[in-house]
């Protein structure tokens, strides 16, 4: 680059010519070295120019290292010239677009935003002068050529609001006329608004918002209302995101085609601006679409409804393309809103259809059907893919009524063949009717493969099984009485096949694998179907109950506890089924399955000493009083002889308190009152004690379990007394032990 300027420093028509030429070949490393001989001008505007071609390529100076040196450079050179020369508006606003783009230049931005005030009050102190004598003519002008325009601007600035609007109407009346001077476009405009802007104030501001506003409802003139915001945004008198604030997606359409046009326009169709206004629209507008993708991507979509917009720009198309790899959900909403919309948008679905075009030739991008694009599908494309195939889903529908079908084909060949975006397909172009009848085919392909050894390999049982998970919400809450059924006989085969397996088979890697893979799937299909969520139905929940024992008898198989992540993963699975069973169930599961082991137990809700209700009814029943102790039933004897033996194999591990005579004890009344009477202190009748000395023995109590000293109560105090609150547990028809 150094070798081909040789003479100092770059005019600005120079740096303009290099840079076309070196962005037309994509050489980033000349472009960034023509920046760098740049810097060394003195000469405000090329620099300000200079500093839009950095903020335009930002990411490729980035990606070749060359982004953080120029920009101080830039910076260093603006600090040295903003103490040697006026402020230059556009340099200023220039650096504040290209320093936005980062976070580590806030005092930068601030002592540029302060320039800028600086600027705007001088520039306003040099365009004052004194009221023009001919002001009543200057009213009276028809302001019809450039030189009566001129004549307003060099009569000084006293413009009342009324000539300001007239003035601001014939400048953009101007706009979009192009001159040219020694080959080059020269321009007027951006000079004029800026001097309006100076003049006018607030009213100039209040001017540009009503016409820009004037345009949502507008009808006709569409293009000279875009040359005339495209002039506006140029000098930089108002910014292209408010222009999209103010015309949004709810906007007329020939409103929405006009923003559309403004977003995508090249800058050679620019036409009334000079080259380095050009530029500076075309920065601009890159850095909106970038910053404000959340913005854009709906209008675009919206764009869409309009019968006249041309889907075929390839501006648009890298657009998306670049917002795909980018910012690829704001892409899928638009994609999504627009396709499911009814009636679907036309022309987003062929925008889809041409961006999915791109990747085959063109002989061939008309007419796609469904297998074309189907192979053309990959994970970055598969978002205009799931649209192009909603759409044809949907006019199949509306044509034949086999739109589902379609859909389901399509699917089914996506997963047979392999292709990996097949699960993004799934979740965005499907609906969940066609869901539902993936997952029933996806279980049936399991199930009745499962043991026929039609699943060629792991790789294929997998697909599968994502197939079922991704589609397991469309059918969730149905009746899945007949898979639990199923799901029971084919784990009961598992079982038998463990079972009757020798020595041989135990040695037979391929057989071994066969019926592993088969357990494999029907757990993981098991694991689907735990939840009993809205389904209260008696076969379904007897078809649960068949499984669950199913499974416990697995969790206990000898084959099975020789594996231990499966037998964890088998009991995992059984605890989380019983916990849609009802206790009588499980209790019906515990009769049924003989031997037990301990684990089984707690999982049917079970203790380690298995206890009958003849047990617990013995507790409870009122012991015979001493003159019916002799007449006791059969029935009774059996109780109590049954709870006795239960409360010596508990004893065994736990002794069982010793009961003391209490002396004052005499038909169930206490003398403890008297005898605190004639006792100088009160004392508090002991508890009693382990290995205390025995008095009279009173009759032992059948228990169904050892109770300890310090569960047992003493008697009532019978003469209550104001400190006294002990309740006496007769009440409750408890028994003194």
């Amino acid at each position: 680059m150094v070798g081909i300027i040789t003479g100092g420093t770059l005019q600005p028509s120079q740096f303009q010519l290099f840079r076309s030429v070196f962005e037309d070949t994509g050489h980033m490393r000349a472009l960034s070295d023509l920046a760098i001989q740049t810097v060394e001008s003195e000469d405000m505007a090329t620099l300000a120019d200079a500093a839009n071609t950095v903020a335009y390529h930002v990411k490729s100076l980035a990606a070749i290292g060359s982004l953080s040196d120029l920009v101080e450079l830039l910076m260093t050179r603006y600090r040295t010239l903003r103490t040697e020369q006026p402020l230059h508006r556009s340099f200023i606003l220039a650096m504040t677009r290209l320093l936005g783009l980062f976070h580590t230049h806030q005092r930068n931005l601030e002592i540029l935003h302060s320039d800028l005030l600086i600027c705007e009050q001088q520039n306003t102190a040099a365009v004052c002068s004194p009221a023009s004598d001919n002001m009543i003519g200057m009213q009276a002008s028809s302001l019809e050529t450039d030189e009566d325009i001129e004549a307003v601007f060099a009569s000084g600035n006293s413009m009342d609001d009324q000539l300001l609007q007239r003035v601001f109407m014939r400048v953009l009346l101007r706009a979009g006329k192009t001159e040219y001077d020694d080959g080059e476009p020269t321009s007027k405009m951006c000079n004029w608004l800026n001097q309006l802007r100076i003049v006018g104030s607030g009213s100039f501001d209040e001017l540009v918002t009503a016409y820009v506003k004037s345009t949502r409802t507008s009808t006709h003139g569409t293009t000279k209302s875009m040359d005339a915001i495209t002039a506006l945004v140029a000098a930089e008198c108002v910014s292209l995101p408010d222009v999209l604030r103010t015309i949004g997606p709810s906007s007329e359409v020939p409103a929405i085609r006009l923003v559309v046009q403004l977003l995508l326009k090249p800058a050679s169709a620019l036409h009334g601006l000079s080259l380095a206004e050009q530029y500076r629209y075309s920065t601009i507008q890159r850095l909106c679409c970038v910053q404000q993708a959340q913005s854009v991507a709906p209008l675009l979509m919206a764009a869409c409804g309009d019968p006249e917009f041309d889907i075929s720009n390839e501006v648009l198309h890298a657009l998306i393309i670049e917002y795909t790899t980018t910012l690829v959900e704001v892409v899928r909403k638009s994609f999504h809103d627009a396709h499911h919309s009814r009636p679907p948008t036309q022309k987003a679905v062929e925008l889809s259809q041409a961006l999915v075009a791109r990747g085959i030739d063109a002989a061939n991008a008309t007419n796609l059907d469904v297998h074309q694009i189907l192979a053309m599908t990959t994970p970055l494309s598969v978002r205009f893919c799931a649209g192009a195939l909603t759409y044809l889903s949907k006019g199949c529908a509306s044509d034949a009524g086999s739109g589902g079908d379609l859909a389901k084909e399509v699917m089914i060949e996506a997963i047979q063949s392999g292709n990996n975006a097949w699960p993004q397909l799934l979740g965005t172009a499907i609906s969940d009717d066609t869901k539902r009848d993936l997952h029933a085919w996806a279980q049936d392909r399991l199930l009745m493969a499962s043991g026929d050894a039609e699943l060629k390999d792991d790789v294929e049982a997998q697909r599968y099984l994502d197939v079922l998970d991704l589609t397991y919400h469309s059918v969730r809450g149905g009746d899945d009485t007949a898979v639990l059924v199923l799901l029971n006989d084919k784990l009961r085969g598992v079982e038998r096949q463990l079972s009757a397996s020798s020595d041989e088979d135990k040695a037979n890697l391929d057989r071994n694998h066969s019926v592993w893979q088969e357990l494999s799937v029907l757990l993981h299909i098991c694991c689907l179907h735990v939840s009993a969520d809205g389904i209260d139905m008696d076969a379904n929940q007897q078809a649960r109950a068949n499984l669950l024992s199913t499974l416990c008898t697995l969790c206990m198989h000898p084959r099975i506890l020789m594996d231990v992540n499966k037998a964890e993963y088998l009991f995992d699975l059984a605890s989380a089924l019983s916990d849609s069973l009802p206790e009588q169930t499980l209790q019906g599961i515990a009769r049924t399955i003989k031997p037990m082991e301990a684990r089984i137990q707690a999982l049917v809700g079970m203790s380690s000493t298995v206890m009958s209700s003849d047990t617990w009814l013995a507790l409870a029943s009122q012991l015979p009083s001493a003159q019916s102790r002799g007449t006791t039933t059969a029935q009774q004897r059996a109780l109590s002889k049954h709870a006795a033996a239960a409360s010596s194999s508990s004893s065994q591990s736990t002794p069982s308190p010793s009961t003391t005579a209490r002396p004052g004890v005499v038909g169930g009344s206490t003398s403890f009152g008297l005898a605190q009477q004639s006792q100088p202190q009160p004392q508090q009748r002991p508890w009693p004690q382990m290995g205390s000395a025995r008095g009279s023995v009173v009759e032992m109590k059948t228990t169904p379990f050892a109770l300890r000293r310090w569960e047992v109560m003493p008697d009532s105090t019978p003469v209550m007394g104001e400190n006294d609150t002990s309740l006496s547990l007769g009440l409750f028809g408890a028994r003194k032990v």
